[in-house]
């Protein structure tokens, strides 16, 4: 058995197979993340340096800033941090529902300024800054969905593991 398994056996409330299962993806998301953030960073590089745009890159780089959110949001669950601090990731939720909000707003008002305006599909069209903004949208998303399941496993834990100090003493 792995150090991992043999830290969490002695938790019967808690899935084991279900926790080791969330800790590989979560591993798996922070491998697709690092790729979000350093295609956030080149591409507005490229748009800001070749094409002499602004707001296309400022939209890369805030894909970049949630992507890196999200590498820690899932590091502090690798490292147990979330199991202490559980009340913390309500804000994370918190801002992951509100950017989320704020994305798929500035995702359809991007595509209808694209189709009003009759852009054509090259570089500097608000078709650009709208793919962009579907994937600042993405990684909000997965802030939000990633933070509320920590925080619903630990709040679960948390208050089966007094119940369970109460009712033995």
């Amino acid at each position: 058995m792995s150090d991992t398994e043999n830290r969490y056996l002695n938790r019967s409330d808690l899935n084991v197979q279900g926790l080791l299962k969330e800790k590989k993806l979560a591993k798996t998301i922070n491998i697709f993340a690092c790729i979000g953030i350093l295609s956030g960073i080149s591409a507005s590089i490229v748009f800001y340096v070749k094409y002499k745009l602004l707001l296309t890159p400022i939209l890369a780089i805030n894909s970049s800033l949630i992507a890196s959110m999200v590498i820690y949001i899932n590091m502090q669950f690798l490292r147990d941090v979330w199991q202490i601090w559980t009340y913390k990731l309500k804000y994370w939720c918190v801002i992951g529902f509100i950017l989320q909000i704020m994305f798929s707003i500035l995702f359809i008002v991007l595509i209808g300024l694209g189709i009003y305006h009759k852009d054509a599909l090259n570089a500097e069209s608000h078709y650009v800054m709208s793919v962009w903004s579907f994937m600042n949208w993405k990684w909000s998303f997965v802030l939000f969905q990633r933070t509320r399941k920590y925080r619903s496993m630990f709040t679960r834990y948390s208050l089966i593991g007094v119940d369970s100090e109460v009712n033995s003493e």
